[in-house]
Order: structure tokens, then C-alpha cells, then sequence
């Protein structure tokens, strides 16, 4: 989600939300391009038309999604479904960071929902979601992963105080869910974590790091340890996180976690890690989207 505009204040008060879905459906033409064959986009998302970038993979279509509303605001509660058909090759991103606005009440649900069918390539990027004080944000992202395809996924999200002071952002709940078809679970991942407990800097839980990311790659196309090994090289060369990857279980892939010191550091972790595994999942080096 794109957020266009920081407003001071209590942003949301009186705001009683949207509730909004949006669906869109990727498939391939004769040639093996990839396009959107079906889009459902209500108020407050907007898209523009797919996007082929030099050095992806052959017809592979990068979506940017936008927002209307400037970001995510008290009630709100947004569903995203992304399902890519067989041999889809998708990049599905956001045009800016996302803004989770200050709140006087409430809170604000965001839901994305993809399923990737056999021989698929998804890769769901978004940039960043930045975390006003006072703000309440419950996340979840539900993959469904037919064997034989591949999904790259990541979250991640940093503070700012409009005020210039040190305010918090009250809670942030996410939930990451990986399953097959039949349902069965391939990796699970649950955190809640409070502006409070961040702002204690306690060792052994953040320390002096107040940004953090989660990365995700599930797929059968390499072996899980090479996956890892291309990610851990990867955030070997950014300064200033502190991170960690690991072999999912069942081998369906690989998992990792970054704490940063500042959202520069976050983003470069970000995209270093998608970077490598780009690399080891279709042997060439993505070039950076335009934002």
C-alpha cells in the first residue's frame, strides 16, 4: 500500500474505516507472458498496468499497488488475494511505504492471500510499513504453495514520530502462514510486539535495534541449503543489522529475520536478501524497481 501523505495529530480521530478487498489473477499467454487476467480493485487500492523489467525472468510482470487513503487508519480492514496461475511469474510490490496511522480507538487489519500454483514464480515485496505513535496494526499473510512453485514473501517495519519526539506505536500483531492445498502447514510464524517493549531496548529481545524484517522463500527448485547460504551472504555485506536464516522444516525452503538500526539499514537488508535469492532461484541479478 502506498502511502502518499504524513499528516500530524491524531489523524484517525472519528475515522471509522474501510473494509475493502482486492483480488488479482495472473496468468500466462501463448508466448509464456505473464498478465493480469482478472483484477477486482475497489476503493482504496489502485493499480497501473503490469510492468516487464530488464533482467527478470522471461515474462515475468511486476504489479505496483497504491493507496487512495494515505495509508492504513483506525477500522480499517483491507484484503489482498493474489493467486498466480500455472507457469505465472509475478513481482508484486507497493509504490511507497505504508503509513499506520496514529489512532485514538481501534485498530487496523491488513490481509494478503496468495496462492501460487505449480511451476509459479511470486514474489510479494512490498516496501516497508512505518508505525506512528499510537497506532495498532494486526497483519496476516496467508501463502498457499502448490509443489512445484515458488514464493519469496517479506514484512518488515520501522518507527517515526511526526513530532520529532520519541512516541511509540501502541502494538503490532503479525501472522504468517504457509500451508499446501491439503493444509498442510509448511511453516508458521506469530509475534506481537508493543512500542513499550521496543523502546526498553532490552538484550535479548532487540537491543539497540527498533527496525525489523521477516523474509520467506518456500520452493523445491534449489536445495533449501543453498537458499540459505545465498541469504546469509546476502546480509553479510549490509552494515548495521543483525540477522539470521534457517532451513524450514520438511525443507520446503528458507526463513529469516532481521533487526536493523534504522530503516536505511532495514531496506538494504531487504533487498540483498531478495537479491541472492533471486539469484540462486533463476540465475540472474534483479535490477532495483523504479519507486
Amino acid at each position: 500500500m502506498n502511502s502518499v501523505a504524513a499528516t500530524g495529530g491524531n489523524s484517525a480521530a472519528s475515522y471509522f474505516g474501510q473494509s475493502s478487498r482486492s483480488e488479482y489473477v495472473f496468468s500466462t499467454d501463448p508466448a509464456g507472458r505473464t498478465y493480469l487476467s482478472r483484477q477486482l480493485v475497489p476503493y482504496p487500492f489502485h493499480i497501473c498496468r503490469p510492468h516487464y523489467v530488464d533482467q527478470d525472468p522471461p515474462g515475468m510482470a511486476t504489479l505496483y499497488v497504491q493507496s487512495c487513503s494515505a495509508g492504513l487508519l483506525q477500522h480499517d480492514d483491507l484484503q489482498t488475494s493474489v493467486i498466480a496461475q500455472h507457469d505465472a511469474k509475478i513481482h508484486f510490490t507497493t509504490a511507497a511505504q505504508t503509513i499506520v496511522h496514529s489512532m485514538d480507538e481501534g485498530e487496523a487489519k491488513q490481509k494478503i492471500r496468495i496462492e501460487a500454483f505449480p511451476e509459479t514464480l511470486v514474489e510479494y515485496f512490498p516496501e516497508s510499513l512505518i508505525l506512528f505513535p499510537q497506532s495498532r496494526l494486526r497483519s496476516s499473510i496467508h501463502i498457499t504453495a502448490h509443489e512445484g512453485s515458488s514464493v519469496v514473501a517479506c514484512e518488515w517495519f520501522l518507527l517515526h514520530d511526526y513530532s520529532g519526539g520519541d512516541g511509540m506505536f501502541d502494538r503490532f500483531e503479525s501472522d504468517l502462514r504457509v500451508d499446501r492445498p491439503n493444509g498442510d502447514l509448511l511453516a508458521l510464524d506469530r509475534f506481537h510486539v508493543t512500542g513499550d517493549m521496543l523502546k526498553k531496548s532490552l538484550p535479548g529481545v532487540n537491543g539497540a535495534y527498533r527496525a525489523q524484517g521477516s523474509f520467506l522463500v518456500v520452493s523445491e527448485q534449489q536445495a533449501p541449503e543453498s537458499i540459505v547460504s545465498a541469504i546469509r551472504r546476502s546480509l553479510a555485506q549490509v552494515p548495521g543489522i543483525y540477522a539470521g536464516a534457517s532451513i524450514l522444516r520438511n525443507k520446503s525452503g528458507a526463513w529469516a529475520r532481521v533487526l536493523a538500526s534504522d530503516g536505511l539499514a532495514l531496506r538494504s537488508a531487504m533487498i540483498a536478501a531478495w537479491t541472492g535469492t533471486r539469484e540462486v532461484l533463476t540465475d540472474l541479478k534483479p535490477v532495483p524497481r523504479r519507486k
